[in-house]
């Protein structure tokens, strides 16, 4: 249970930030403001692509270690610690300077 919410975070945390993002979208005038807002929208988007292209590897490459064999799960020594990349980039990297790139103001850096 525990291995699969740690699956399923970065999903639950950009399903979070998009709605925030569009009702942050809706509320702001400023087309600059806007215009940011969106680059993010699409950011997290691409994001979780990026996240389900090695998620699905992963579980491809195990199906097909048990159908070929053990070397299938070699692939796992990449597409795991590029799952571990793309969640610590959106965990530690993005949700600190989100703000500050939508206000274009480095002062908010948390």
């Amino acid at each position: 249970m525990r291995l699969i919410k740690w699956l399923i975070r970065p999903y639950e945390i950009s399903i979070k930030e998009m709605s925030y993002l569009s009702s942050r979208n809706s509320d702001t005038e400023q087309k600059e403001e806007k215009r940011r807002i969106n680059q993010l929208l699409y950011f997290n988007i691409l994001l979780m692509a990026v996240y389900s292209l090695f998620f699905l590897g992963s579980i491809v490459y195990i199906i097909l270690a048990f159908i070929i064999s053990w070397e299938g799960l070699l692939v796992l020594l990449i597409t795991i610690p590029m799952m571990l990349i793309t969640r610590s980039v959106q965990e530690n990297r993005y949700l600190k300077r989100r703000d500050a790139f939508i206000k274009n103001d480095p002062n908010l850096i948390e």
